[in-house]
């Protein structure tokens, strides 16, 4: 009982920082898995904040994802380039694991920052449809995830500046895996702008 009491305490704790930076410093978090509920509680977020108001102060979006959901992570694609087309600065820094539809998330930013030993993996789309489906369903499974790979993969090559078949090049059989310095080297644009040593906000 006393656990649960500690427990329900530090999330409340936890979840009143999350409030007060995004409130005075507008910081968002984007942690874990990329999910429906993610993609959802971040647009309410992002509306509820009203960032436009204010267009010369940037919106921080601190990223440390192992990927998830590629739907769901395009839909936060889009809300921050939403940001963007608005006029308001969005700053997207990477923390510990930034992979897989994360790495769009990440380039969303209109500067894009990450720490020393911050890591980005690019990888092809997964498929998850091959578990007993039909033949025709497992078709259209394919033919989807090589749309929402295709896609991923023009949203990193437009902002690195790297040749798509570079990048298919580079991911066809295994993770591409980038320290901080070769994400800042790839493409003639980077995957990173700056590597950073302490917190800009």
């Amino acid at each position: 009982m006393a656990e649960t009491k500690r427990h329900i305490v530090r999330s409340s704790i936890i979840e009143e920082t999350f409030q007060r930076l995004l409130r005075e410093k507008r910081v968002i978090f984007i942690t874990g898995p990329i999910s429906l509920a993610v993609s959802s509680a971040l647009t309410l977020m992002i509306l509820a904040s009203e960032f436009e108001k204010d267009k010369s102060k940037p919106v921080w979006v601190v990223i440390s994802s192992n990927g998830g959901d590629l739907y769901s992570g395009l839909a936060v694609y889009d809300l921050l380039r939403s940001l963007v087309e608005k006029g308001v600065p969005v700053h997207t820094i990477g923390v510990g694991l930034v992979a897989s539809i994360a790495v769009p998330i990440f380039q969303a930013g209109t500067r894009r920052s990450c720490f020393p030993n911050t890591h980005i993996v690019i990888h092809q789309a997964s498929l998850h449809g091959l578990g007993g489906g039909e033949v025709n369903m497992l078709d259209d499974e394919i033919k989807n995830s090589l749309k929402l790979n295709s896609r991923v993969l023009d949203v990193i090559c437009l902002r690195s500046g790297v040749a798509r078949d570079q990048l298919i090049q580079d991911t066809r059989k295994t993770d591409l895996l980038l320290n901080a310095e070769e994400a800042l080297r790839y493409g003639p644009h980077g995957l990173v702008d700056e590597i950073i040593t302490t917190w800009p906000f």
